[in-house]
């Protein structure tokens, strides 16, 4: 639809009279707070179209606000004239008064607790947050608060007033006392220190006098550490000899509504009490140790100090010798520094036989195959006849009188296997656990009653032996192929085998890659250790000739952009020097390949798989960038041959080639750049353009900011139905590229005045042009 001219006319209604400014550009109206507001709009269409309003909050749909007390402020309001196609905008400004609201008592009634405070600010309330001057009466004080006691019961009745600075007013409060309990009250106590003392085995007193107000019945409890020793005024308590130390006591008095409570702090401090002694008869044998075991600390927990008769010692202990025997009465008193006691033990002593001396060497040392040759030392302090007896000898040992000989094996120590050990002895730490074997045995010496025992330990040495490798028959094989040596050697010790070869093979596992120039007889040798011994034998190995094929020098990839000439070079040679020949079996359409070089320029075609891609579209303006980063693209594998008198070889690249996006081209257009036309007179636009690239072209024209752009078609008809300078676009695009053509049209027209309606009633009329 043609661009129309909407004169609005507006008229603002008000339940109030509304008073406003000298006319100017924006129309400024004036309200109270908790005025209705109500605006009617009119507006004048040339086409009689029908008419919406639309209105700024805070009106709604129908032009109507109901201002609150909140309100006060100026107000923006938009109103909006619209026939569905055009629409024109007014604003008028609407400023809104404060009303000013009294203040007032949010509760008329209240009840409190005696003690409470009473607040009466805080019963009023005034919407407008002004600030407020009271008047008080007794028993308020100036701030209006009154603290209640307990003797304040009953119904109070009191004025007051409140001014905001505009008003004043008289309030009437009723305050109504609730009676609340009153606690007991201590009048007299046995001690007011919250720190007191008593002793062990003592009576401690303990006494209060209480009074309650309201003439309550009470209870009463004491507690000492929580546990009840008396529910009356008064009494007394005795602490036992173990009570000394820190307590609480607990004075607790309720009257069946309140509680109050004391606590005190208790020390009790001991009493000390004298050590007591019990007589004690010992028998022991020559030769033993007399140790008396008595108490360190008495019933107190005092530590005691004793004193002994001799023989004993300042510990109280004796060590007897063989010649002691007898019956010994001896005094022993007990002091824990304050108190002590006094006692008599008496010792009995037992003549004792002595046993044989048997001396033994800490250890014995033979090694496996070895012979060890000992002479047992042994005597009886009696010289009584002394006979030996060996336990837990091994039993291939002699024993001859005094005398013991073993000759051990080298079975003595050998491999226990199993997981663990074959771990161990691969990696040579399990010889460290065979170093040595430690056989005990057990010697005993006896004499007429008694004997003596001793257990020396005989260490056996681990003798190792050497391992010897098996015959290995000469090895033959051709260049390229792999020499695998494998060794086997026997152990007597069931060690496990470690191998080593000499060059040129692996030196651990025997291994041999053999290459294109190796061709040769070797001598190489191999051993075998435990660890500790090793075998050597050498071994030949005969290297045959192998053929090598020939290889070819070219690169692998190739990223290249459509209509850029670019260049392989490709050489062929052979390590045997033999003579090669280097082919393609097939070249690109377009493409070269002479004396070794490939020459291609990719055509602007090539390139099928495109899209409309913001970053192709970036990254296609840069070649260096279209290589790298461009995602539309075509793979294509080409590939060289390389052939000498035996071996052909194959070698493939792989060749990238980037969409390089070519911009359309503007071939034809009508009308001319700048034309003539009046109004309501049809123009036709037309515009030819074609593209190198074969791309599918897209046509966008457009004529003014909010129109919406017209597409898919290359002529247009437009006509104007309003005078003016027009600009006419169209863009044509490959989806990529794009090319625009712009008219500058000239629209010629007729004056034309559209007259004012005057306003009718109580409204205010107004015209706006667009």
């Amino acid at each position: 639809m043609a661009h129309k001219n909407i004169k609005l006319i507006i008229g603002l209604v008000m339940i109030i009279l509304l008073v406003y400014t000298v006319p100017a550009a924006t129309k400024i109206y004036y309200a109270q707070e908790g005025d209705f507001i109500k605006i009617r709009a009119e507006a004048i269409d040339p086409d009689k179209d029908f008419i919406t309003y639309n209105y700024a909050a805070p009106f709604d749909d129908e032009g109507e606000w109901q201002t609150g007390f909140d309100d006060a402020g100026e107000h923006e309001i938009a109103i909006i004239a619209s026939d569905g196609k055009s629409e024109d905008i007014k604003t008028i400004k609407i400023i809104v008064h404060n009303t000013n609201l009294p203040p007032d008592t949010i509760e008329n009634r209240i009840s409190v607790k005696e003690t409470q405070l009473v607040d009466l600010k805080s019963l009023v309330s005034d919407p407008d947050n002004d600030v407020i001057s009271y008047t008080f009466s007794a028993p308020f004080d100036d701030q209006g608060q009154w603290q209640t006691g307990y003797d304040d019961q009953g119904v109070f009745v009191t004025t007051f007033t409140m001014y905001d600075g505009f008003i004043e007013v008289t309030k009437r409060v009723e305050i109504e006392v609730l009676h609340t309990n009153q606690p007991p009250e201590i009048i007299d106590i046995f001690s007011t220190a919250s720190f007191i003392t008593a002793r062990e085995n003592e009576p401690f007193s303990f006494y209060f006098n209480v009074r309650d107000g309201d003439n309550d019945p009470m209870t009463v409890l004491w507690k000492i550490d929580g546990q009840i020793i008396s529910d009356e005024l008064s009494g007394e308590y005795m602490f036992g000899y173990e009570d000394a130390g820190k307590h609480e006591l607990t004075l607790t008095i309720t009257d069946d509504t309140n509680t109050i409570e004391r606590k005190w702090t208790l020390t009790v401090r001991n009493t000390n009490r004298e050590p007591r002694l019990v007589p004690q008869d010992i028998t022991v044998n020559e030769g033993e140790k007399v140790v008396l075991n008595l108490p360190k600390k008495d019933i107190d927990g005092d530590i005691l100090q004793y004193t002994y008769d001799e023989p004993l010692s300042e510990n109280g202990e004796w060590q007897l010798s063989f010649e002691d025997a007898g019956t010994y009465s001896l005094e022993i008193t007990a002091s824990d520094g304050d108190l002590q006691d006094k006692t008599t033990i008496d010792i009995t002593v037992v003549d004792v036989d002595r046993a044989p001396v048997l001396t033994l060497p800490q250890k014995l040392w033979v090694d496996e195959g070895g012979e060890l040759e000992w002479e047992i030392e042994t005597y009886d302090p009696d010289k009584d006849d002394v006979t030996i007896t060996v336990s837990n000898a091994p039993d291939d040992s002699v024993i001859r009188k005094n005398k013991f000989s073993w000759e051990p094996d080298y079975d003595t120590i050998t491999r226990k296997g199993g997981f663990v050990s074959t771990i161990l002895n691969t990696v040579r730490l399990e010889h460290f656990f065979l170093q040595k074997k430690s056989v005990p045995i057990t010697v005993e010496v006896c004499g007429k009653d008694k004997c003596t025992t001793g257990t020396v330990d005989i260490i056996v040495y681990n003798v190792n032996r050497k391992p010897e490798l098996t015959n290995i028959q000469p090895i033959t094989v051709r260049e390229t192929e792999t020499v695998n040596l494998e060794a086997y050697a026997v152990d007597p010790d069931d060690d496990i085998m470690k191998y080593s070869y000499s060059w040129p093979l692996n030196k651990k596992s025997g291994e041999w890659e053999t290459g294109y120039e190796d061709e040769d007889t070797y001598e190489v040798y191999v051993s075998a250790t435990d660890g500790k011994e090793t075998d050597t034998i050498p071994v030949t190995v005969r290297v045959a000739r192998m053929n090598r094929e020939p290889e070819i020098d070219v690169q692998d990839t190739v990223v290249v952009n459509e209509g850029q000439e670019f260049t392989l070079n490709a050489k062929a040679f052979d390590k045997d020097e033999e003579s090669v020949s280097l082919s393609m079996p097939y070249l690109p359409e377009g493409a070269s390949f002479a004396e070794g070089i490939f020459v291609w320029t990719p055509p602007y075609t090539f390139v099928k798989n495109k899209s409309d891609s913001v970053w192709n579209n970036v990254v296609s303006n840069w070649n260096y960038l279209n290589k790298k980063m461009n995602s539309e693209k075509e793979v294509v594998w080409i590939e060289f041959t390389a052939r000498d008198t035996e071996s052909t070889v194959v070698h493939p690249v792989k060749i990238t080639v980037k969409n390089v996006n070519r911009k359309p081209e503007l071939l034809d257009y009508l009308p001319a750049t700048e034309t003539t036309v009046h109004m309501n007179e049809k123009i036709t636009f037309h515009a030819v353009a074609s593209d190198v690239d074969e791309d599918t072209l897209s046509y966008s024209w457009s004529f003014s900011p909010h129109e919406p752009r017209v597409k898919e078609t290359s002529t247009i008809t437009r006509t104007f139905v309003t005078p003016g300078r027009k600009s006419v676009t169209v863009k044509i695009s490959d989806g990529r590229d794009t090319v625009k053509k712009t008219w500058i049209v000239n629209v010629l027209e007729s004056e034309y005045v559209t007259p004012a309606n005057p306003g009718v009633g109580p409204y205010r009329t107004y015209i706006i042009e667009h």
